[in-house]
């Protein structure tokens, strides 16, 4: 589960969901599928084992697009959030 826009909100009730508390304050949930999100190019899409240098580093082979291995695979998540919510609601963007 991605957050986004919204601060932390850390929970061990009902195994570990924090959907039971978003949802009353307003927050959307969106589960997305996380595979490859570490091994995709956050900015062409190239997916790739070897875009992976190291635990912290990413580098496209495709398009040379250079970051943080975690940001990138956030910015990978919080896509994929974005396209599902767009497809299911046709909102076009998640707190708007």
């Amino acid at each position: 589960i991605w957050l986004l826009q919204h601060p932390a909100v850390f929970t061990l009730g009902l195994n570990g969901k924090p959907e039971h508390l978003l949802q009353d304050l307003g927050v959307p949930v969106v589960k997305v599928d996380p595979r490859n999100t570490s091994r995709t190019c956050a900015e062409c899409g190239h997916c790739e084992k070897a875009n992976r240098k190291s635990q912290k580093d990413f580098l496209c082979v495709s398009c040379g697009h250079c970051a943080n291995a975690d940001v990138n695979a956030a910015r990978n998540i919080s896509s994929r959030a974005q396209d599902a919510c767009k497809a299911s609601s046709g909102l076009a963007t998640l707190w708007g």
